[in-house]
């Protein structure tokens, strides 16, 4: 990552091919230090660059290289270069930035797939909440803006929804927007959070609409399942002590120890028992 010794000053991307410029600093004990910039494993360089930097200066560097637009998009971390003393140590990374990436020439189109039986995405419950799975790849070099929305199906005072990415971590108002990096599949949730203060509830459907844009604004066209209709949960219901799921593809979060487990622990203590005794009747245990 960017640190006291390299920040990327300015960053193009024209098709596949890529120049960067970099500021190199040098704070340090000896008169200065040599540089050595290297491609990541998503940028092929044109050469190895290198550039000295005398002590409490900096240098600015431009390099140029090529990526390869099918298996790397705006967003990826790998499209980059590392800076290396003249020891092999890095002193740290830059990656293109997503706004570097220009405008797709192409009609742009993004897949959405619901969860589904065997369609590789399952909603999920956990808690208090039931989370609607939509699974939205982005095939494109380029980023798009993504938007989810999301509704009850019937008005509830106890309901309330949000999105949610993949680890939870990122929630989002309903309709609030999201950028999708290039070559990548991302699975977002519609949440249906539980504020009434009893054990279990059935879990409300809901209505979802996702619509996409390039980053320029342009229209991008949804492919796969349909970019607006209603949600049904599968057979569940939502319990603040835990959750359970049953058929529909849906996931449950909160499994307990199988039954497995506590019969191999009996097992496994009756072992010792069964030990403990056989070494008392040899007299492993009794004084010379």
């Amino acid at each position: 990552a960017e640190n006291d010794y390299v920040s990327l000053t300015s960053a193009t991307v024209n098709g596949e091919e890529v120049t960067m410029t970099l500021e190199l600093t040098y704070n340090g004990d000896a008169t200065g230090m040599t540089m050595i910039v290297t491609g990541l494993s998503g940028l092929s360089l044109n050469e190895t660059y290198s550039a000295y930097v005398a002590n409490g200066s900096s240098a600015s560097l431009t390099v140029a290289g090529v990526y390869n637009s099918r298996l790397h998009g705006a967003g990826d971390s790998l499209v980059g270069v590392s800076v290396q003393d003249t020891t092999g140590s890095e002193l740290g990374t830059v990656s293109v930035p997503a706004d570097a990436y220009p405008e797709p020439s192409d009609a742009v189109k993004v897949k959405l797939t619901k969860a589904a039986e065997g369609a590789g995405v399952a909603d999920a419950v956990n808690g208090y909440s039931y989370r609607y799975a939509l699974s939205i790849a982005n095939d494109n070099a380029s980023a798009v803006r993504v938007t989810v929305d999301g509704a009850l199906s019937a008005a509830s005072d106890s309901w309330k929804v949000y999105i949610a990415d993949a680890d939870s971590n990122v929630v989002y108002e309903a309709g609030e927007a999201f950028v999708l990096d290039g070559k990548t599949t991302s699975v977002y949730y519609l949440v249906v959070f539980s504020k009434a203060d009893y054990a279990a509830a059935d879990v409300p459907s809901v209505t979802y609409t996702v619509t996409a844009e390039t980053m320029g604004g342009s229209a991008v066209t949804i492919e796969g399942d349909a970019s607006s209709g209603s949600l049904e949960h599968a057979t569940v219901k939502v319990d603040q002590s835990g959750g359970s799921a049953a058929d529909g593809g849906a996931s449950d979060e909160g499994k307990k120890l199988s039954t497995l487990f506590y019969g191999l622990v009996v097992v496994l203590v009756l072992l010792v028992l069964l030990f403990v005794w056989a070494a008392s009747k040899r007299g492993v245990f009794s004084r010379n």
